[in-house]
């Protein structure tokens, strides 16, 4: 991927992050979130050949709802061993490997997941070639989100899972 299109995106999440973090919280004031080791997976099923598949998982550590900056949190690739703040994976990363994990280097307050398909899946195509992408994250070993996403329309879904 292009530094500068790696940048760009990593600058539209960051800017989600602090927007989701702006405003103070009278109920947590100056309580610091939860914070875990994560581990994330994404794996997909299906035939690549049809249309481009895009996904992105990054990881922050926000003190309280009082802090408006947070910081990144480097994710290890477990098949690399590299090291990154986000991880954007196309159609030639997942023909390498169908499920990558990807842990973070110490604990974090909240995951940032974004799965992207650029067109309507092709008109009659067999079950087996539909693409599935499945996002799981873990904090501190335990499932804390599982979520498909399927080609059936050109679409972007960009969340955020919380450590509770």
């Amino acid at each position: 991927m292009k530094p500068v299109f790696k940048s760009v995106v990593f600058a539209v999440i960051f800017s989600c992050l602090l927007f989701s973090c702006s405003k103070k919280d009278a109920n947590m004031g100056d309580k610091d979130y939860p914070q875990a080791k994560m581990t994330a997976e994404i794996s997909y099923t299906g035939d690549l050949s049809s249309q481009l598949v895009f996904a992105s998982i990054s990881a922050f550590k926000v003190k309280n709802a009082n802090d408006h900056v947070g910081a990144s949190v480097n994710l290890i690739n477990d098949q690399t061993q590299t090291s990154d703040i986000i991880w954007n994976l196309k159609n030639d990363q997942f023909e390498d490997h169908d499920k990558y994990r990807f842990t973070s280097d110490g604990a974090v307050t909240k995951a940032m997941v974004e799965v992207a398909f650029n067109s309507d899946r092709p008109a009659g195509l067999d079950a087996d070639k539909i693409i599935a992408v499945t996002v799981k994250i873990y904090f501190n070993g335990k499932l804390a989100d599982e979520q498909t996403f399927s080609n059936e329309k050109a679409h972007s879904e960009m969340y955020t899972v919380n450590v509770k």
